[in-house]
């Protein structure tokens, strides 16, 4: 099978020091490529860690959601025998009052 490789057309200006291009431009140069490719390597690995690392942390969420719930949900549905028990005691700070 034929592997389709994308072709990098849009483009992004990226301002960056003086410094950082130097760096850039001379580790491109060790590698045999050219700034921009590497630039977009570079960018094409950042995002990939970060779209990764945001999935993982969903995946923490959504796991913890899913063994707290249940327990939620059912303190949720006892809330209106609880406060109904509340109410039958009369307002708060009367117990005993006048007896």
């Amino acid at each position: 099978m034929p592997v389709v490789q994308a072709t990098r057309s849009a483009q992004l200006k990226v301002t960056m020091t003086p410094e950082m291009h130097s760096r850039l431009s001379g580790l491109a140069e060790k590698l045999g490529q050219t700034p921009a490719t590497l630039a977009s390597v570079a960018l094409s690995l950042y995002v990939t860690q970060q779209e990764t690392a945001l999935g993982t942390a969903q995946r923490v969420v959504d796991t913890m959601l899913a063994q707290v719930m249940p327990q939620l949900l059912g303190q949720l549905d006892q809330l209106p025998d609880a406060i109904k028990s509340l109410e039958s005691r009369g307002p708060a700070g009367t117990v005993g009052v006048g007896q």
